[in-house]
């Protein structure tokens, strides 16, 4: 019996000298850093990154060699990959991304996942992060609330208008002795649905925010658009918007195929176009009377330019 006690009391004094080591490395499992995407492209096709890392990266999904800053080209094997390191920068660009989570990387500090087919991205867990570029997805909205060391935000080229892009603007960190930069807009780019307007303009700057837009290979101060003096009926009405940089009417959520008629006020046509098959049409203006008619479809709405 007193052999039996002997050895149980031994093996009761191992179990809890390893209790640490269990304990830490479940520790260190759960702060693994993970960032988990799908593709549209099958397997065999090719992914591009660039990397850089204060640890090593592995893959899952996907097969390659990893290259701390440089590019690296990985083979799809999955259409869900599972990147895991501490990574403080990435650039996933046109990799046909569908979903992008990085909740799970609490390191990120920098990435880019432009011309991606992205409609929602989650930030909110990314409190390092300075530097984000979506441009060229379908995101819709942006909640900004969490990263407050943002620097610089470059989002044109989606879909985020009206309440969304107010919600968006209102969310950014307020910066004082140095300004962030938000790139919001793409002047001469046919997928760009972004709608900032003139107010929303107002709110970046009140939070130390500069606004800027491409105009090519130019990058610009951003005015914002100017809304539309009347609106008409809320439902299936087009959203309608004065860019003031390219003297152009914007008219987007519109039934694609519809034709857009520009008139004086006196019932002389101006202009016309048509709205494509994402529901969005520019109007040249070149008028002497800020007064003015626009048919949009069947529907007819009396515009202020300023």
């Amino acid at each position: 019996m007193k052999l039996f006690l002997s050895l149980h009391r031994a093996v009761i004094l191992a179990l809890l000298t390893l209790l640490p080591f269990y304990s830490y490395a479940e520790k260190d499992l759960s702060s693994e850093n993970v960032i988990v995407m799908t593709t549209a492209k099958k397997a065999g096709e090719q992914l591009d990154f660039y990397i850089e890392s204060s640890g090593p990266v592995s893959f899952e999904g996907a097969e390659g060699e990893w290259e701390n800053k440089k590019w690296i080209t990985l083979t799809v094997r999955d259409q869900t990959i599972r990147i895991k390191g501490d990574i403080h920068t990435m650039n996933c660009r046109e990799n046909m991304l569908q979903t992008l989570d990085i909740s799970g990387c609490q390191t990120l500090k920098e990435i880019s996942c432009s011309s991606n087919q992205l409609a929602e991205i989650d930030l909110t867990k990314n409190k390092a992060l300075v530097s984000f570029n979506c441009s060229y997805n379908r995101i819709s909205s942006l909640n900004l609330s969490q990263n407050r060391l943002l620097e610089l935000l470059v989002c044109d080229t989606n879909n985020i208008q009206g309440e969304h892009m107010t919600s968006m603007i209102k969310s950014l960190p307020i910066r004082e002795s140095r300004k962030g930069d938000c790139y919001v807009f793409n002047i001469h780019s046919d997928q760009e649905k972004n709608i900032c307007l003139t107010s929303d303009v107002a709110i970046a700057q009140s939070r130390g925010w500069r606004t800027k837009a491409f105009n090519g290979i130019v990058v610009e101060d951003y005015p914002g658009s100017f809304p539309e003096s009347l609106s008409l009926e809320p439902e299936g009405c087009p959203v309608i918007s004065y860019d003031m940089v390219t003297d152009e009417i914007v008219i987007s959520a519109a039934i694609s195929g519809s034709i857009v008629r520009l008139f004086s006020f006196d019932g002389h046509m101006l202009s016309s176009t048509q709205i494509d098959a994402r529901g969005c049409a520019r109007l040249g203006v070149d008028v002497l009377n800020h007064i003015c008619l626009l048919q949009v479809g069947e529907q007819v709405f009396k515009v202020s330019l300023p």
